[in-house]
């Protein structure tokens, strides 16, 4: 299984899916390597990653209320 922890892209090259680009990659080769799970969280407030996530196939597996510092996280699933 593999956890995805952070991804960042900085401000100049936002918009150009470089981050989309990245987890393209880390899934491909978690697949290759034996992989069979993909897990991550965002903020539910998370305008950029959530339309992302969903894009390359990630599923919602619960919300998180007041999770970390006060925030309401989704946890987030992709079968490889």
């Amino acid at each position: 299984m593999v956890w995805v922890e952070w991804i960042g892209v900085t401000r100049a090259y936002r918009r150009r899916r470089v981050a989309t680009d990245l987890l393209r990659a880390l899934l491909k080769r978690a697949r290759r390597r034996g992989g069979h799970k993909a897990w991550c969280d965002s903020r539910v407030n998370n305008a950029e990653s959530v339309p992302m996530l969903r894009k390359l196939g990630f599923k919602p597996l619960c919300a998180v209320k007041n999770h970390w510092y006060g925030h309401d996280f989704y946890l987030w699933e992709k079968k490889l």
